[in-house]
């Protein structure tokens, strides 16, 4: 995925010629790390206790995941856990969406920090808990960095 960026140089007539040219480098710098994102997305429904394989399309490091709900919980707590392709559980990779209060849209995340870099093709294990009883679709969002 490639973007043709464009750069005013034009801000940069009131810096000297150094600052000038390390805001430019900073600024691409930062329109390049954008293009090494990407993100996957996944829906199922909430309140029953299922396992889902999601393939990972490049060797990638997992950033977040986020989680939106479509409708109110019921009566319990629902956990998202996610484990890679080892089985071995992403360190910091449980969502657990509340109940109490529930509204379609919430949005709850998660930050992985250990055991959450794929290689291209391996999958990614998604344990949906079921705690709650009232059926609710949930879409997750993958947001990860390619390389």
């Amino acid at each position: 995925m490639f973007e043709i960026v464009s750069y005013d140089i034009s801000s940069l007539k009131n810096y000297p010629v150094e600052l000038a040219l390390n805001q430019f480098i900073r600024d691409t710098y930062a329109s390049i790390t954008r293009l090494r994102e990407d993100s996957l997305s996944i829906h199922f429904d909430l309140g029953t206790a299922i396992t889902l394989y999601l393939a990972m399309p490049h060797d990638c490091e997992i950033l977040r995941i986020y989680s939106v709900i479509q409708g109110a919980l019921a009566d319990a707590k629902e956990t998202i856990t996610f484990y890679n392709h080892a089985d071995t559980a992403l360190t910091g990779g449980v969502i657990t969406i509340g109940y109490s209060g529930s509204v379609a849209g919430d949005v709850n995340s998660c930050k992985p920090t250990a055991n959450h870099t794929f290689s291209a093709g391996e999958h990614l294990k998604i344990v949906i808990g079921g705690e709650n009883s009232n059926t609710v679709r949930c879409h997750l969002t993958i947001l990860y960095k390619i390389g």
